[in-house]
């Protein structure tokens, strides 16, 4: 499955678990699952290395390192594979790893 189908299919995934209401609320609720969990995001900070947390602060998009289970935030314009990896890097560094 390329990337397109995979972002394509988890969003389909998270459409099934929320249960709409008919009109205009259901499109609001669609729109703040959205706004939550951003694939792309995901993806970008999977490939890092990173584990991504659904949300955001301001610009900041959120993710854990794997071998510490702290949270790190990269701005949303900086967020790379690489950036990603190496901000755990840096912060498993801290930690003596």
């Amino acid at each position: 499955m390329n990337d397109t189908n995979a972002m394509n299919q988890r969003d389909n995934d998270i459409l099934k678990n929320y249960k709409f209401k008919a009109g205009l609320e259901g499109v609001n609720q669609l729109r703040r699952a959205r706004e939550v969990h951003n694939f792309e995001h995901q993806t970008i900070v999977e490939a890092g290395g990173g584990e991504y947390v659904p949300g955001r602060l301001g610009n900041l998009v959120l993710f854990n390192s794997p071998a510490t289970r702290s949270t790190l935030a990269l701005p949303e314009e900086k967020l790379t594979p690489e950036a990603v990896r190496a901000h755990i890097a840096e912060s498993n560094a801290k930690f003596g790893l």
